[in-house]
């Protein structure tokens, strides 16, 4: 039998935003007097234990980022330095608002998440926690619409349905079933800090 977190994990199961370190467009803003005359250090921190850092400096229209992370306890430090560009876009009612260039798809955006790389949502496959819990809800609605489906409700076989129907409804109560199971170790798996749970709300 496997240990905790073994066997295959469903593509599309996502880590959430609030599971990432971030550096927002906000922060550098707020910062950015700061920031002009020399690079700060960021510290991730989840109580005593140490999960990251990054060294955030002004080059021109660039941030340069260089940081350590690591994903647990256990694993390695790695260490990545990355200039990003940014760029401004006048405002409707005036002045300029700035954003990021992703590095990886180029696109603008207001937050860089950093993993073992650093990227905007969409290319770091990141979604909100709101969305798993939505997922989590319809996965039992369809669990339940299947047992719906059987007579009394439950697992055995109706007298009156035929074993191949039976079968196929049994499947698909399995494969939600699993679904479901895999969902709830992951959200088990952030709790335990396998992965690190540091997002807006972890600048230090």
């Amino acid at each position: 039998m496997g240990g905790f977190g073994s066997g295959r994990r469903p593509e599309r199961t996502r880590y959430a935003v609030e599971d990432m370190r971030s550096i927002p467009m906000s922060w550098i803003k707020v910062n950015k007097a700061a920031l002009l005359k020399a690079p700060r250090v960021i510290n991730w921190k989840v109580g005593d234990s140490s999960y990251g850092s990054a060294l955030i400096g002004l080059e021109g229209n660039s941030v340069r980022v260089t940081f350590q992370v690591r994903e647990a306890k256990d694993r390695p430090w790695q260490h990545l330095a990355v200039s990003v560009e940014t760029i401004e876009q006048p405002c409707h009612l005036g002045g300029v608002r700035r954003w990021f260039v992703c590095p990886r798809c180029g696109q603008r955006v207001g937050t860089l998440y950093i993993g073992s790389d650093v990227g905007c949502r969409h290319c770091m496959r990141l979604t909100y926690w709101s969305a798993q819990a939505d997922k989590m809800e319809r996965l039992r609605l369809k669990k339940k619409k299947i047992l719906s489906r059987m007579e009394g409700g439950h697992l055995a076989a109706p007298q009156r349905m035929q074993q191949k129907t039976y079968l196929r409804h049994l499947q698909q109560y399995q494969k939600v079933e699993e679904q479901i199971n895999e969902l709830f170790l992951l959200e088990i798996q952030k709790i335990l800090q396998t992965r690190v749970p540091l997002g807006k709300n972890g600048w230090l």
